[in-house]
């Protein structure tokens, strides 16, 4: 095992597995194209990974070090940002690659990944939002339909909570990306009727505030909330 592979062994996995089971695929293209980034990344800092470096890092095209990069964002949370900006340096005509790796996670894996790593996710996601990556809006509807009605577990609270967060304070991203409005509406009217507890006091308020400026501001979009796919 070389040096590299070693650093992510002591690293935590991208999810949790049981005895037995093994990494989903889209995980151990990612794993493998970061072996390949971290050969030789020490020998540059993060303002020096572009396009120029690839084959001095160990990669051989730009979706090789993009996916290298998107597991290190994941893994590595103190890193992301110089990571992130690397990303953005290297696909200035968006991130296909990164946004069709990140599908199947959320989607096929999310409940399976560690804390951090769904931390990082939702990090990713908002930042992926803040720069109008195509794609994102897809992001956005995986991420909501892993909150759960019904579901009162510390885990579903917490991606309630930032995505609540996340539409509140970007509201101008939402009105960019009129689709997912329907998916956020259909969403949170929903985990609404489940947070009506003194505990859940806080969240249920920021919920409220959202759906009713929604409603107010975009009800035409709001009542495509039925023929929407929301889950």
């Amino acid at each position: 095992m070389t040096s590299a592979e070693s650093k992510v062994e002591s690293q935590k996995n991208l999810s949790k597995l049981s005895r037995g089971e093994a990494k989903c695929e889209t995980e151990c293209r990612l794993e493998q194209c970061y072996y390949k980034l971290t050969l030789d990344f020490h020998k540059f800092t993060c303002d020096e990974i572009d396009a120029h470096t690839i084959g001095a890092v160990g990669c051989e095209t730009v979706e090789e070090l993009s996916l290298g990069l998107l597991f290190g964002i994941l893994i590595e949370p103190d890193r992301a940002a110089g990571y992130f900006r690397n990303l953005i340096t290297l696909n200035q005509d968006g991130m296909p690659c990164v946004i069709n790796s990140l599908l199947p996670l959320i989607g096929e894996t999310f409940n399976k990944c560690t804390e951090s790593v769904r931390k990082q996710i939702v990090w990713l996601f908002r930042e992926l939002a803040k720069v109008n990556c195509q794609g994102v809006d897809i992001v956005c509807q995986l991420l909501l339909r892993q909150c759960s009605a019904g579901d009162l577990s510390c885990k579903n609270l917490w991606l309630a909570d930032s995505l609540v967060d996340f539409f509140s304070a970007q509201f101008s991203w939402l009105e960019k990306n009129p689709a997912v409005i329907g998916f956020v509406i259909y969403k949170f009217l929903r985990l609404i009727r489940d947070h009506q507890a003194d505990a859940h006091r806080a969240l249920l308020e920021r919920e409220t505030n959202l759906c009713v400026k929604l409603l107010r501001d975009h009800m035409l979009h709001c009542g495509r909330l039925y023929t929407s796919r929301c889950v």
